[in-house]
């Protein structure tokens, strides 16, 4: 899996960050919350509300939503969006591998004997 990069304008300079490998529950837990969102999307100030604080989540906050908000080419987002999801959720897929579930391309948050757990 490629490391996840982004650059910002910082205090007037380009500077380059690294996501950390490691990506905790609340990090997967809005990842799957923006989905949600995106794919009722009403208001898309709601999207930037959730969108910047994870995107500073999965870089391990290395700087703040609002220095995201100031630093990045808004061109950029949506493609950035689409890559710090699909990290989060790649790793969430090769979790599920190590653990031996197979799922063809889904995100299988609990699978014990072939039985499915999910909440309603």
């Amino acid at each position: 899996m490629k490391n996840l990069k982004i650059h910002l304008i910082i205090d007037g300079k380009k500077k380059k960050f690294k996501a950390p490998k490691f990506i905790s529950g609340s990090v997967f837990q809005k990842t799957m919350e923006l989905e949600r969102v995106l794919d009722n999307i009403q208001d898309y100030n709601i999207v930037f509300e959730k969108l910047y604080p994870l995107i500073c989540d999965v870089f391990g906050n290395q700087f703040t939503p609002e220095q995201l908000r100031k630093g990045v080419d808004i061109r950029e987002i949506i493609p950035l969006a689409n890559s710090v999801t699909d990290h989060v959720i790649c790793h969430m897929q090769l979790s599920n591998k190590i653990a031996g579930v197979h799922s063809e391309g889904k995100v299988v948050l609990f699978e014990k004997n072939n039985r499915k757990f999910r909440r309603n």
